[in-house]
């Protein structure tokens, strides 16, 4: 049983967790010949490897986890549980914050990619938002709605906005022209980069 929990956990095959934690439940609930202490030497090894596979990924710890790689503190919380359930509830939280922060975490990956793509192509008048979707192998709605939901703007507000930042550091030059700048963060006409600066800046 340890060895599937610990492949599950590697595979972040959350729905096989699920049917692991449940037989595990079904098996302890059923069985009241199970000796309490090796119940809790169980427990207390699936703590561990799921402690072991945050750290492994680097998931955040929050301040209601015990995943830290604390073998006493580990072992003070599964003793300190006077019933079954209370210890599998316990199980089950954990297993679940390790699924939320993977998540998140994969999610934070994919906004990164998605920067460091615009970064690259933003001075290309023709880039889209069809091109980051392609990039990152995402449709255009999802790919907008992860991104609004994570950072707090829309893809093309962040794109002009990079742009624009990027024609404020290219102004402080006087040699530089506003017509040749305005190519060089993407924009096709001069007349439309200006009202774009306008309304970013207010200037």
């Amino acid at each position: 049983f340890l060895a599937n929990f610990q492949s599950a956990l590697e595979k972040r095959d959350m729905e096989n967790i699920h049917h692991l934690l449940e037989l595990l439940h079904s098996f302890f609930y059923q069985n009241t010949s199970a000796l309490a202490e090796q119940t809790r030497d169980l427990y207390y090894k699936l703590f561990l490897s799921l402690e072991t596979a945050v750290s492994q990924e680097k998931l955040p710890e929050t301040e209601d986890t015990i995943l830290d790689q604390n073998t006493e503190t580990t072992l003070s919380l599964v003793e300190g549980f006077s019933f079954f359930q209370q210890l599998h509830q316990a199980l089950i939280d954990r297993v679940e914050h390790f699924f939320t922060a993977a998540q998140n975490q994969q999610e934070n990956s994919t906004i990164s990619l998605i920067k460091t793509y615009i970064w690259e192509h933003f001075s290309d008048p023709d880039f889209s938002v069809k091109d980051i979707s392609r990039h990152v192998y995402l449709s255009v709605p999802y790919l907008c709605t992860l991104f609004k939901s994570m950072t707090g703007k829309t893809l093309n507000q962040y794109i002009t906005e990079y742009r624009i930042e990027q024609a404020k550091q290219l102004l402080q030059d006087p040699r530089n022209r506003v017509v040749d700048i305005s190519a060089r963060v993407g924009y096709n006409d001069g007349s439309y980069f200006g009202k774009s600066f306008k309304k970013v800046v207010g200037l």
